[in-house]
């Protein structure tokens, strides 16, 4: 504690106008006595000032004040780049030490601890806690970090100086993958093309190294790639939906991490145009119903044919008076077969159009990847019917050779209130309308998903080598379309009967998918089986474990990992891969770990401070002023501030009533006294 003469005020005893006349009532008294040489003049003169200083009452404000210390921020770095090379171990080293001087120093260390395995917002946690203290006490701060902030623009000043003590060695050298360019989409059958950067930071070396590429859980190829030079890479889009690549940069000896090696990223395969060809045997309403489904959606291209006349029919008309085209057999199943996605016989019978040599053909487009559904009544069991050519091989239900022409509501099966392509409108099917005809078949292959009556299949879908079929026993669908009994969902059904037979992979029986949102890994497995295979995980740090599923609906399971790892995750379900990459908060926290401290220079010149390395030595921390010495090398300065917090103030009366009175008698009694003695003098 120590008192201080703050300021002196003015308290008027009487108006101020009153004394300023009096004032100059006695300069001119006191002009007029000394201009007549009057004795004791001087103590008159002294007295009356006194009398005005009293009636001033003149008073001083004395502060009693309590010296604070000075306060030191110590921002510790904690993020996920101080946990490599050692670096975790100089930054407790550091923290401890400078601690321990600042409070030897008389200071206030203050510590702020920032990150949590995350990203680095150093400076903005020293901005958001230097604003808890008043400016005056600011003596400094010390950035214990690797120099890799996030967010080096944001502390433009500082009320002092600003240390950094750079953690790591000035020989660390890193490598990595950048991915400059990715595609979001692909054209099936064709190649996307990812645009690729390989770098070295710190001392380089400059040889190319290989690069491995994965697609779709696959290695496809090895590229070499020369360091600060951009490589194109070609990726195959061999089918639709969503299609994961991996790309990786072997880990050299002695670099800092690998984690920053390895790009992972997903993009869509979208088929530019799905074509498929529709042949109706006769035209009825259930083609019209194919027909109008087809058409409606954009991304499809439909060729269709009704077959009007048989081909061996006499032609008596002149082709010139046609106004019917050939059934272009050849062109369709031979020369273009494969260029459909799809191909659909719709109450279609073998009457001679189609050669045992072009069946076969289509058996093969099968077995080749193609997809192929069979849809009638009647005429898919009749003797005409493919029961008992070359199709028969393929297809899923086999047809008994009779019919059941009765009321009836399509029922899902157990299988298809599982399958991603029934399960989605079983709710709906619970409302549907009634169908009266039904050709008896008995399974064959394949997975059953509807049924009629006495649990005849109604709809079946299977999958023949590389490619699938699917039949549909009856062609009283389009009395969904035009809302008999209420109508039913045939358009949602059928559309999700035709993608499944294309490969759609979001109506694939089983499945494995993962997603990162909110912080979490959602992984979803989709099977067939009552219980579905065990789904275990892999984790970036080598670290193995069985994801506990739970169903979710029928032939659905979820699992769930809360804050997982960074870094890229694999998963395995029987023969099913998936992969999910988990970045940091920032994605630059691990891609750039080579400590500098080019990012801070601005803050740290604009202040005042210094950069040092703690693999130098730790330095001294010296107290004084801004004028002090320039610092040795292994030193930091710190100003003193000398702030303080006033904790009583008094205000003292420079003239008091009872001193006035005395200096004031004491003054006259001079004046008196000079008088007197003169007169005495004088005297005979």
């Amino acid at each position: 504690m120590e008192q201080v003469f703050a300021e002196v005020t003015l308290a008027p005893v009487v108006d101020p106008v009153w004394i300023l006349g009096a004032s100059c009532v006695v300069i001119a008294l006191a002009g007029v006595g000394v201009w007549r040489r009057v004795r004791g003049m001087a103590g008159r003169i002294v007295a009356a000032v006194i009398l005005l200083l009293a009636l001033v009452d003149p008073r001083v404000q004395v502060d009693e004040r309590e010296l604070l210390q000075d306060v030191v921020y110590l921002v510790v770095d904690e993020s996920g780049s101080q946990e490599i090379a050692g670096r975790e171990k100089q930054t407790a080293t550091a923290a401890l030490e400078f601690e321990r001087q600042l409070r030897d120093a008389g200071a206030e260390p203050r510590v702020v601890r920032v990150g949590d395995g995350g990203a680095s917002p150093v400076l903005q946690a020293l901005r958001g806690a230097v604003q808890e203290v008043a400016e005056e006490r600011v003596s400094g701060a010390v950035l214990i970090t690797d120099g890799l902030v996030d967010d080096a623009e944001a502390l433009p000043e500082f009320p002092g100086p600003v240390h950094a003590l750079i953690t790591g060695d000035d020989r660390e050298f890193d490598r990595r993958i950048r991915l400059l360019r990715a595609p979001t989409f692909g054209i099936v059958r064709q190649e996307a093309e990812v645009e690729l950067l390989f770098e070295e930071l710190g001392p380089t070396s400059g040889v190319s190294e290989e690069v491995e590429v994965r697609v779709d859980h696959e290695w496809t190829g090895i590229v070499l790639m020369r360091p600060g030079q951009s490589h194109t890479v070609s990726i195959p889009v061999n089918r639709s939906g969503s299609i994961p690549v991996e790309i990786r940069l072997p880990q050299a000896p002695g670099e800092l991490t690998g984690e920053n090696n390895f790009e992972a990223f997903s993009f869509e395969g979208v088929r530019d145009r799905l074509r498929v060809l529709l042949v109706s045997g006769s035209p009825h309403p259930a083609a019209r119903v194919w027909r109008n489904l087809l058409r409606s959606d954009p991304a499809v291209d439909l060729v269709h044919f009704v077959i009007l006349r048989n081909a061996n029919s006499e032609n008596i008309v002149p082709n010139t008076e046609l106004s019917l085209i050939e059934f272009p057999v050849r062109r369709l199943f031979i020369d273009e077969i494969h260029q459909f996605d799809l191909i659909i016989f719709d109450r279609y019978e073998r009457r001679g159009f189609l050669p045992d040599g072009h069946v076969g053909n289509v058996v093969r487009y099968v077995r080749e990847g193609g997809a192929l559904l069979v849809a009638g009544g009647g005429e898919l069991g009749g003797v005409r019917g493919f029961a008992g050519g070359q199709l028969e091989a393929i297809m899923p239900l086999v047809p008994l050779g009779s019919e059941q022409v009765s009321a009836f509501r399509p029922t899902l099966t157990s299988i298809g209130s599982r399958h991603p392509v029934t399960a989605e409108v079983a709710s709906a099917m619970e409302r549907s309308g009634q169908w009266y005809r039904l050709v008896k078949t008995k399974s064959r292959l394949g997975h059953t998903l509807l049924t009629g009556p006495d649990e005849f299949p109604l709809l079946a879908l299977a999958r023949v080598d590389q490619g699938r079929v699917g039949v549909l026993a009856s062609e009283h669908a389009w009395l969904w379309s035009r809302g008999h009994g209420g109508g039913g969902p045939h358009r949602e059904l059928f559309r999700r009967v035709a993608h499944w037979l294309m490969q759609e992979p979001e109506l694939e029986e089983e499945a494995l998918q993962v997603t990162h949102e909110g912080g979490m890994l959602t992984v979803s497995r989709r099977s067939m089986e009552e219980l579905p295979p065990e789904t275990r995980a892999l984790d970036p740090e080598g670290n193995e474990a069985v994801i506990n599923l739970r169903a979710v609906a029928p032939g659905l399971w979820k699992g769930f990992i809360p804050d997982p790892v960074p870094g890229l995750h694999l998963f395995r379900s029987g023969k099913l891969e998936a992969l999910a990459r988990v970045g940091r908060e920032q994605g630059n926290e691990m891609n750039d770990v080579v400590a500098t401290g080019e990012r801070l220079e601005s803050l740290v010149e604009s202040t005042g401070g210094r950069i040092l390395r703690v693999s130098d030595g730790i330095p001294f921390l010296r107290r004084g002023t801004k004028a002090s010495a320039i610092p040795r090398d292994d030193e930091l300065l710190l100003p003193r501030r000398d702030a303080f917090r006033v904790v009583d103030t008094e205000i003292r009366s420079l003239m008091p009533p009872w001193l006035a009175v005395a200096l004031i008698l004491c003054a006259l009694a001079a004046a008196w006294a000079r008088e007197a003695g003169t007169s005495i003098r004088r005297s005979p």
